[in-house]
């Protein structure tokens, strides 16, 4: 029995190897990395702005593009096939969409270049007249000032920007989807890819302020508070008890006030459009812009006086002191912080595209096989996939087998029924059934 047994180990291990050797060889070759489309592959360029302005020495409005999502991936498979010079047209639809931000930077210097945050005023208060021995006025005149912060801020470039970005829509790195590719023995010549652009869509318009300036110069307070605090007019003392009467009943000088909230300067504006030009895949982002510019205010009263003021006490004269005119009290403001209001403007797009890739095989393809699903969807192609928003190679299901699956199958059927003939003619089976019966 060591013969058929030896016989029947030899032809299994014949067809093991053959059949290995062939699933090995042919999975490999039927497993291409297919080319994603991805997000990425979108070429989305704005330009510079293009339009009217007050912005004076620079240009401070930006554009920034970012956010390409695809939305959709649609193989329409092969859409023609040219016998002479044997290409094949195969076609894809997309669906992707791209954001589009534009912003301005203005700050104060550009709007007003001499914009000071520390801009002081002295302001008059009183006038101390001061009599002589003999009473002639105007001999020593003291003037007494109180020093004040605020911002020096006019509205002089208004930085209102109407015009456009141009924008152009494509397609870069094409990398992946084009060279020679080798599937299940065929060689394809695969020049790249190419697009039409069908329709770019604005879906959405938004705005919101982005306050580069704000209120950075607050609460500046004055250098003095403005009471009087004459020592001496001259080489004399002064009389205590003028001064207690200027600086406790008539109150001249200045009294700090309180915050009195944003005032505006100028207005906003944001619009926002789009519309195509005559070029393909050439657009103009249209924008109105202009920032909001409002102060803040802290409020402040003043009272003033012109006095005279006799101290001599001569030849029976009494010292005494009196106004020409007030004390009289006014009420003003001074600006302390200035906010600029810039502006951010959303543009949300979505578009359509449709993708070409032409396809070169090694022979001329007959009818049978252009009617072969193979061919006619092309998935090989490209990676039909949608994974998210940016769509990776799909996992390759496949057994190995490609088309000869069946018929492996039935060659398979064909071995195991021509073995057990074999094996019943050699007697093996009723060498195993002795064998069997003598154990028990």
């Amino acid at each position: 029995m060591k013969k058929p047994i030896l016989l029947l180990f030899s032809l299994f291990l014949l067809i093991f190897s053959c059949s290995f050797v062939s699933l090995i060889d042919f999975g490999v070759a039927s497993t291409p990395a297919r080319a994603t489309f991805t997000a990425q592959h979108l070429s989305i360029v704005a330009g510079d702005f293009q339009g009217s302005n007050t912005w004076g020495t620079s240009q401070q409005i930006h554009s920034y593009v970012g956010g390409e999502d695809l939305y959709a991936f649609n193989n329409l498979g092969m859409i023609s096939y040219d016998p002479e010079t044997n290409k094949i047209l195969y076609k894809a639809q997309v669906e992707v969409g791209f954001e589009v931000i534009v912003y301005s930077t203005v700050n104060p210097t550009s709007m007003d270049p001499g914009f000071s945050a520390n801009k002081l005023v002295s302001e008059e208060f009183l006038r101390v007249d001061k009599y002589d021995v003999n009473w002639n006025s105007g001999t020593n005149v003291k003037k007494y000032y109180v020093n004040y912060y605020g911002v020096d801020f006019d509205i002089i470039n208004t930085h209102f920007y109407s015009g456009y970005f141009p924008l152009t829509v494509g397609i870069k790195n094409t990398i992946g989807f084009g060279g020679i590719q080798e599937i299940g023995g065929y060689t394809f010549e695969m020049p790249g890819l190419e697009y039409d652009i069908l329709d770019i869509k604005l879906m959405s318009f938004q705005y919101d302020h982005i306050g580069t300036w704000n209120n950075e110069y607050i609460n500046y307070n004055p250098t003095t508070e403005g009471r009087l605090t004459i020592e001496s007019v001259t080489q004399e003392t002064a009389d205590s008890a003028v001064m207690n009467y200027v600086n406790s009943r008539a109150k001249i000088g200045w009294q700090e006030g309180a915050l009195l909230g944003s005032f505006t300067q100028q207005n906003y504006i944001a619009s926002g459009s789009f519309s195509p030009t005559s070029t393909p895949g050439a657009y103009r982002i249209q924008v109105g812009l202009q920032p909001e510019v409002t102060v803040a205010k802290r409020g402040y009263s003043m009272t003033k006086a012109s006095m005279w003021w006799d101290y001599h006490d001569f030849l029976g004269s009494p010292a005494g002191m009196g106004f020409y005119w007030g004390p009289s009290t006014s009420y003003n403001s001074r600006v302390i912080g200035i906010n600029i209001n810039n502006l951010m403007e959303h543009f949300d797009f979505r578009g359509s595209l449709d993708l070409y890739m032409t396809v070169e095989p090694d022979h001329i393809l007959s009818t049978s096989e252009l009617q072969e699903p193979f061919f006619a969807m092309g998935d090989w192609v490209w990676d039909a996939s949608l994974l998210g928003d940016v769509p990776t190679l799909a996992e390759d299901t496949t057994s190995g087998l490609g088309d000869f699956t069946f018929i492996y199958l039935i060659l398979g059927v064909i071995l195991v029924v021509a073995i057990a003939i074999i094996m019943a003619k050699l007697g093996v089976f009723s060498y195993i059934s002795r064998k069997i019966n003598k154990k028990r």
